[in-house]
């Protein structure tokens, strides 16, 4: 995956320090699996949103919580499924095996669970996994 947008902003890390749940600066990156077609979005199209707290930009592995849950959090999209499935996140874990200032870059791994649930009767299909690599440069005009 690539950010969205790649093709016109090659950017996909910044800092957003504007969340109202803590103090801290979260580094935010973004994948988008559609980013060589940018103006068009596929229903095949996958997109993993990552947002780490400043306490957490060193090396490590950490608890990853889906939106707004926890401490380092995601949002996935793009299931393509009918109207009457609901998608349910499970936590998964974020390893960062490189954060470094001086190079400006971050690499790490993800995962995390989730299941599909049928409304009208409540019968589930999943666990399904989903696992994916990052390797970004911290370009945002915060690292200068």
């Amino acid at each position: 995956m690539k950010p969205n947008g790649y093709l016109f902003f090659p950017g996909g890390a910044s800092v957003n320090d504007s969340f109202t749940r803590s103090d801290d600066d979260y580094l935010v990156i973004q994948g988008n699996s559609g980013y060589k077609n940018p103006t068009t979005i596929s229903l095949t199209d996958r997109e993993i949103n990552l947002k780490i707290p400043s306490i957490y930009w060193k090396e490590g592995t950490y608890v990853l919580y889906d939106v707004f849950e926890g401490v380092c959090y995601y949002t996935f999209f793009g299931i393509d499924r009918d109207a009457n499935i609901s998608v349910v996140d499970k936590v998964g874990e974020i390893t960062i095996s490189k954060f470094s200032l001086e190079d400006k870059i971050i690499e790490g791994t993800f995962k995390f669970e989730y299941i599909l649930v049928n409304d009208d009767d409540d019968s589930e299909e999943g666990p399904f996994q989903v696992t994916g690599t990052f390797d970004y440069s911290l370009d945002d005009e915060f690292f200068d």
